[in-house]
């Protein structure tokens, strides 16, 4: 169960880097521009679109922020690319699974 966790997270990191930087590029706006709206340097923002670093999610919704798009739109788009599918329904069953032991400890 980790190990499919752990691709999970992986692929996902993948899949938000690129799909910032494709969202960034058909806004035409540079790395430094979100840099500056996110206070840090545009050297360490391209690591997150190159997917050499973590983004963490609030940093994540400010960047969607700056970008103008809503968090449920940009994750349709990264589930809508078909190398995500595999590690979707990973993510999909790891879901299923921690939602049955989350209702299951309110029966109780």
């Amino acid at each position: 169960m980790h190990v499919k966790l752990l691709i999970t997270t992986m692929n996902l990191n993948k899949n938000i880097g690129e799909n910032l930087r494709k969202l960034r590029q058909t806004k035409g706006l540079s790395q430094e521009y979100i840099a500056f709206q996110l206070e840090i340097s545009a050297n360490a923002y391209g690591k997150m679109e190159r997917n050499q670093t973590d983004i963490s999610l609030s940093k994540l919704l400010r960047i969607l922020e700056v970008l103008e798009i809503k968090p449920s739109e940009f994750f349709k788009m990264i589930e809508n690319k078909n190398n995500f599918n595999s590690s979707k329904n990973i993510l999909t069953d790891e879901l299923i699974q921690f939602n049955g032991s989350f209702e299951k400890s309110f029966e109780s």
